[in-house]
């Protein structure tokens, strides 16, 4: 019988453990990776030879990553990270069928978290709004965006998440777009999208309207358009359905 170890992560390995990890699943978001890169890495070894590795959330005690490419041992580690990090829940993307497998075996509850999308391709309606009229944001844009909370912080003119913004003809603020690029780095040649627009202007076209627009500068920089919501959030999930994003993958919360 292999002697199984956890230990914390080599940060010499971290990069290259992640990118294995993220491109071993389908379809994932930037919240995906933003819950392992956040949390602590844990390398776990067979014999003394890395194996694989896990990431824990300690806020909540959640594991929300766990890669292993040898198939055989899997339940053996799982039943040893389970005694020693003691996870009293796991974050799991539907795409991750070994950690989905594992976590369900000793699953008290299930809750779905959010969803994850994809364009469908399909062709939708014009948008009320044009691409034109959304631009990137300027300085001036700067207390309008972060009045919204959407950005954590808001920064202007940040290569890996460049923010766009829409007004009106008569210059008000009606919401902010944002393309994420973070996915590239772990392997994935994505941009994740997202939105906020301003309350005073919901269910007038806006947000679906930088939706569109988002996901066609991400489609002219190169890079598939995706996208999450949280499972509550219905209006964002209609916005994104509404512009042909297909939500693929669901993100659950299973406890222990």
């Amino acid at each position: 019988m292999e002697e199984i170890t956890i230990r914390p992560a080599d940060p010499a390995r971290t990069d290259r453990w992640i990118q294995a990890y993220t491109l071993s699943v389908g379809l994932v978001d930037t919240y995906w990776l933003y819950q392992i890169t956040t949390g602590a890495l844990w390398e776990i070894l067979l014999d003394g030879k890395a194996a694989g590795f896990c990431s824990m959330q300690a806020d909540e005690q959640a594991l929300t990553g766990l890669y292993l490419p040898d198939p055989f041992r899997r339940q053996a580690i799982f039943r040893k990270l389970r005694q020693e990090l003691r996870p009293a829940l796991a974050y799991v993307v539907t795409n991750d069928e070994p950690l989905l497998a594992l976590a369900l075996d000793d699953a008290a509850r299930v809750e779905t978290h959010g969803y994850f999308f994809r364009d469908s391709g399909v062709p939708s309606a014009p948008p009320a709004y044009p691409l034109e009229q959304i631009r990137p944001a300027e300085e001036t844009d700067l207390p309008d965006l972060i009045r919204t909370g959407f950005y954590h912080p808001a920064i202007v003119g940040d290569p890996e998440n460049p923010i766009y913004v829409l007004r009106d003809a008569a210059g008000a603020f009606l919401g902010t777009g944002h393309i994420a690029l973070w996915m590239r780095k772990a392997g994935r040649d994505w941009g994740a999208v997202g939105m906020y627009t301003a309350p005073a202007h919901r269910g007038k076209g806006a947000g679906r309207s930088i939706i569109a627009a988002m996901k066609e500068l991400t489609y002219r920089m190169g890079l598939a358009p995706i996208a999450g919501c949280f499972h509550t959030n219905l209006a964002s999930k209609a916005t994104l359905e509404s512009c042909s994003f297909l939500p693929e993958a669901r993100y659950l919360k299973i406890y222990f």
